[in-house]
């Protein structure tokens, strides 16, 4: 093991206390340093419906121009090609080069360009989407 992730969503801090004091255990006595996520709990960002209905599915694939957009007219109206959220602050805070995950990571995608009122992104990895409405994750880092 290389990684240790503790969701910091679940548990008491003295369960996490004693899971970091196990792996540091584990660490000691193997070849190599165990590194230890700390995943917490982000804001909830949602997306809109998709147009052809909540059963509908969308597939995205690579390379795919996706837009992202906080305007409202289409909080009932995404596809392949544009997801609308809720989170209005999504075109100041997430920067060109940047990458940005829907549905618990499973979408990624890298900000190709910021606009007033959308992020233009390309689709990372091949993943088929069927939830109508996802939650976003922000990253600062970015992708390589």
């Amino acid at each position: 093991m290389t990684i240790a992730r503790l969701n910091f969503s679940h548990g008491t801090y003295d369960y996490h206390r004693k899971s970091i004091e196990s792996v540091r255990e584990a660490e000691s006595k193997g070849p190599r340093p165990i590194a230890i996520a700390l995943d917490t709990k982000g804001p909830e960002i949602r997306t809109g419906l998709l147009s052809a209905g909540v059963n509908a599915e969308i597939e995205l694939m690579a390379g795919d121009p996706v837009t992202v957009t906080i305007d409202d007219k289409y909080k009932e109206a995404c596809d392949a090609s544009i997801i609308w959220v809720d989170y209005k602050s999504i075109v100041k805070v997430v920067d060109v080069g940047k990458s940005i995950f829907i549905d618990d990571g499973l979408l990624s995608f890298i900000v190709q360009e910021k606009r007033e009122d959308c992020l233009k992104v390309q689709k990372m990895l091949i993943m088929v989407n069927s939830l109508p409405c996802v939650s976003v994750v922000v990253s600062n880092e970015s992708a390589t």
